[in-house]
């Protein structure tokens, strides 16, 4: 992709194409850069303000994460993705609300996702709504049996239902499916 940007500096989709390539390197500045420069070029492309805004959820930066968000939504209000990483954000920053508003609307348009359910379980753990957190988990592992995030999850649940033998039984699926969990 260097060579494509030396060739034309102006050429938006080689430095959001450079940026996911340094993103999958786990270079997240340099990523975050090229994202920037192909917006600056391209203020529509809607996919570099979400790749943007996942790398600045994965510092930590929950209100530039949530606004790059937000500007993707308003120019691609279809993309599940966009509001599942706008909803992880928003569930950092602590807003639970608005971290389920948008990880329902994800659900909406992408209903096969066992992590969006798994996500919005969690924050459904979060604030203490342990029904609806059961059931999400439960909808994430009829999706997905192989997901073991859906159940290290309900493990968790389960202990703060005091169901211990579920909550050993659902730990010990998790490390079945990965061991390293």
């Amino acid at each position: 992709y260097s060579e494509a940007i030396r060739l034309d500096p102006n050429f938006a989709d080689a430095f959001y194409n450079r940026g996911l390539a340094r993103e999958e390197k786990g270079n997240l500045d340099d990523a975050i850069q090229d994202f920037s420069r192909a917006i600056a070029l391209n203020p529509r492309h809607a996919l570099a303000y979400t790749e943007r805004g996942m790398m600045l959820a994965d510092k930590n930066e929950w209100d530039r994460a949530i606004e790059d968000f937000s500007k993707a939504l308003a120019i691609d209000p279809t993309d599940a993705s966009t509001y599942r990483g706008r909803g992880n954000a928003r569930s950092g920053k602590g807003d639970l609300d608005g971290a389920i508003a948008d990880l329902t609307a994800s659900l909406g348009l992408y209903p096969k996702s066992a992590g969006v359910y798994t996500d919005r379980a969690n924050v459904k753990l979060k604030k203490k709504d342990l029904a609806g957190a059961a059931a999400d988990y439960d909808a994430a592992i009829t999706i997905n049996p192989a997901y073991p995030r859906a159940y290290y999850g309900r493990a968790i649940m389960k202990i703060d239902r005091r169901d211990l033998d579920g909550a050993i039984a659902d730990l010990n699926q998790t490390i079945t499916l990965d061991p390293k969990a």
